[in-house]
C-alpha cells in the first residue's frame, strides 16, 4: 500500500470528521511558495525576547460579563454565555490555552460550507480571560490560521508556537507580536511539534517511505538548528505524535491495529514495546501520556495510556456508548492536564470519569474548543438549519458567541 494510503487509512480510522476532498499537490505548492516569500527571520535578541514570562499591561476592550443570571444558560447542558468575541463571526479559530486565557485566532467566514466553500481566512484574534471574564485584542497573526489540523500548537515558556503549512510561528503573548522562526534544514510539510527546556522539537508526522526523517531541534535562544541522533525506531508507515514529559521527549506512534512509542531523555534513544492498544491525539496528563481519541466500547481495540517512566501500557476506561455526538474535537490544550475532550466527552484522567456534552447552541458546527481552568469554552462556529448533512453544501449564519461549561472536580 502507497504511503498516501497509508496515511489516509489513518487518519479515516481515528478522526470523527467526514472525508474532505484535498488537493496535495496544491498544498505543496502553497508552502514551498510561502517559503519563497519568508523574510524577517528571528534574531536571536528577538528569540529571546519572544520566550518572556510574564503576561499582563494589555489593555482591555472594555467588555465585561454581565451578572451570570442575565445571560442565557445552554439547552440543559450546563453551558452560559461569556462576552461575545470582539471578533467578526467565524467558524474554525485556532484556539489555545495558555494557563490563563484562551487565545482565538483566525478561523474561516463564510455563508456556505462544505465541499469546495472554504470559507474566506482570517487572520485576527483575541484573548479571552476567564478569571476577569473580559477580552483583549491581540495582535493578527502573519499567516491565514485555523483550527483544522494542519496548524498544530505548543507552548514554551510564554510563547505560542504555531506550526502552519511549513511555516513556524511564535507567538509572545506578553509582547503581543508574532515572529517567523528559521526554516528547519529538512522541510517538513505535516509536522508535529512540541516544546521543552528552550527548545521546539519538530518531526514528519508520517514517515514517507520509511525514510526515517530525524527529530529537529530548534534553539529558541539561539535560532539555530540541529537534529536527534537516528531514531526513534518505530514501525514504518505509523504516524508519530511529538509528546514532552518529565522522563524527556515521548514520540507516540499510531498504527492501524497498535500503538508504540519511544523515549529521548537528553542522551539517548528507548524503544518501548509496542502494544495491541491504539491511540492518537496523544497528550500529557501531569502523570502519563494518554490517547486524546477515546474509543467506545462498539471497537474492536480500547485506547491506549503510557507511563513513559516504567514503559507500561494501560488501556484507558470504555468510552460511554450514549454521549452525545454533535459536538466532535478531538486532543488536546498546549498547556495540558489531566482534561481532555474526546468524542463529546470530557474525560478526566485523574478521577477515570467522563462528562458527556452537548452543544451550547442547537446546530453548532465547527466552534474553536479549548480546556482550561477546568472549563470547556467554545468560540464561534456556524448555525445551520437541523437535518443537514456533513457532506453536503450548506447555508450557514456564522457566529461570535462565547461559551464556558465548567468541570466540576471530583471531591
Amino acid at each position: 500500500m502507497a504511503v498516501e494510503d497509508q496515511v489516509r487509512e489513518l487518519l479515516q480510522s481515528v478522526t470523527p470528521y467526514p472525508p474532505v476532498g484535498l488537493d496535495g499537490e496544491a498544498v505543496i505548492r502553497s508552502a514551498r511558495r510561502r517559503h519563497r516569500r519568508r523574510t524577517a527571520l528571528l534574531t536571536v535578541p528577538a528569540l529571546v525576547a519572544v520566550l518572556a514570562v510574564v503576561v499582563g499591561g494589555a489593555a482591555l476592550l472594555g467588555r465585561t460579563d454581565p451578572p451570570r443570571s442575565e445571560l442565557p444558560a445552554g439547552p440543559a447542558t450546563g453551558w452560559h454565555r461569556v462576552p461575545d468575541m470582539p471578533l467578526s463571526p467565524r467558524y474554525f479559530p485556532l484556539v489555545a490555552w495558555t494557563g490563563r486565557e484562551a487565545l482565538v485566532i483566525g478561523g474561516l467566514d463564510g455563508t456556505r460550507v462544505g465541499p469546495g466553500h472554504d470559507g474566506t481566512p482570517l487572520q485576527d484574534g483575541a484573548a479571552y480571560d476567564p478569571q476577569t471574564r473580559s477580552w483583549r485584542a491581540i495582535a493578527p497573526a502573519p499567516e491565514d490560521l485555523s483550527g483544522r489540523t494542519d496548524d498544530v500548537t505548543a507552548l514554551a515558556d510564554g510563547t505560542l508556537l504555531v506550526a502552519h503549512l511549513g511555516d513556524l510561528l511564535a507567538y509572545d503573548i506578553a509582547g503581543d507580536s508574532w515572529q517567523r522562526l528559521p526554516p528547519p534544514p529538512q522541510e517538513v510539510l505535516m509536522p508535529t511539534i512540541a516544546a521543552q527546556d528552550g527548545r521546539l522539537y519538530l518531526l514528519a508526522v508520517n514517515d514517507p517511505g520509511g525514510a526515517d526523517l530525524p527529530v529537529q531541534v530548534l534553539d529558541l535562544g539561539t535560532g539555530s538548528w540541529s537534529a536527534l541522533p537516528a531514531g526513534p525506531g518505530l514501525p514504518d508507515g505509523v504516524l508519530r505524535t511529538l509528546v514532552p514529559t518529565p522522563a524527556g521527549l515521548v514520540v507516540m506512534g499510531e498504527g492501524l491495529d497498535r500503538a508504540s512509542a519511544a523515549l529521548w531523555d537528553g542522551s539517548d534513544w528507548t524503544d518501548y514495546p509496542a502494544t495491541d492498544l491504539r491511540g492518537s491525539f496523544w497528550h500529557w496528563t501531569g502523570d502519563r501520556v494518554i490517547s486524546g481519541w477515546v474509543t467506545s466500547d462498539e471497537s474492536d481495540t480500547r485506547s491506549a495510556a503510557l507511563d513513559p517512566a516504567s514503559g507500561t501500557w494501560d488501556p484507558l476506561p470504555w468510552l460511554p456508548v450514549d454521549s452525545p455526538t454533535t459536538l466532535w474535537d478531538a486532543g488536546r490544550s498546549p498547556a495540558g492536564g489531566s482534561l481532555v475532550f474526546s468524542n463529546s466527552t470530557v474525560y478526566d484522567d485523574a478521577t477515570g470519569t467522563f462528562t458527556a456534552v452537548e452543544p451550547p447552541e442547537p446546530e453548532l458546527g465547527r466552534p474553536g474548543l479549548a480546556i482550561g481552568d477546568r472549563s470547556l469554552f467554545a468560540f464561534g462556529g456556524y448555525l445551520t438549519d437541523p437535518g443537514h448533512a456533513y457532506d453536503r453544501v450548506k447555508q450557514v449564519r456564522t457566529t461570535s458567541h462565547a461559551w464556558q461549561l465548567e468541570i466540576p472536580a471530583e471531591e
